[in-house]
């Protein structure tokens, strides 16, 4: 592969930024599994710019998985990838910056949509529960980033017929 002495990362991820913004999905992915690449190639696979290469990825086929037909091969191909990438990052971010860091939540919120998306309403209980514990200890109780989670776990909670515990967490 490349070496990295003649690969500017930082305008690699800006392309695949623009790509996003056109909706050039598949050129975004390509250019962000190269810059996945030069990351781990650069700091070995723990490190935060790793974490945030995951992420970038989940975020990608996560859109692409909307642009696609519901239901459809390709529609949950892409949701299974921007799972995974999405859990990848969350692993990531724990093991190289901290189990309660903020960047660790930001993941796990993803995942939480993508298993709400998908029915799994169970698995994103568990997984925006874990969210919501990180921000709390990061931001306190009262922040508008934990008043949202409680807001989405109120929704699994009703699909689960757990009416009383929706109400009380979306009273929170």
């Amino acid at each position: 592969g490349s070496n990295n002495g003649d690969v500017n990362i930082d305008e690699w991820n800006q392309l695949a930024m623009k790509d996003v913004a056109d909706g050039q999905y598949e050129s975004a992915i390509m250019r962000f599994s190269r810059v996945l690449e030069w990351q781990k190639a650069q700091h070995g696979n723990l490190h935060p710019a790793v974490a945030s290469a995951f992420h970038n990825l989940g975020t990608v086929h996560a859109k692409l998985a909307s642009t696609l037909p519901d239901g459809s091969v390709g529609e949950q191909q892409a949701h299974q990838l921007a799972l995974q990438h999405f859990q990848a990052a969350a692993r990531t971010a724990r093991d190289s910056l901290s189990p309660e860091h903020p960047n660790v939540a930001v993941s796990l919120v993803r995942i939480g949509f993508l298993l709400l998306q998908s029915k799994q309403y169970e698995n994103a209980v568990i997984t925006f529960e874990e969210a919501l514990r990180i921000r709390k200890l990061a931001y306190g109780p009262k922040h508008g980033l934990v008043a949202n989670l409680y807001n989405n776990l109120g929704v699994c909670l009703m699909h689960l017929g757990q009416f009383e515990d929706a109400r009380q967490a979306l009273d929170e």
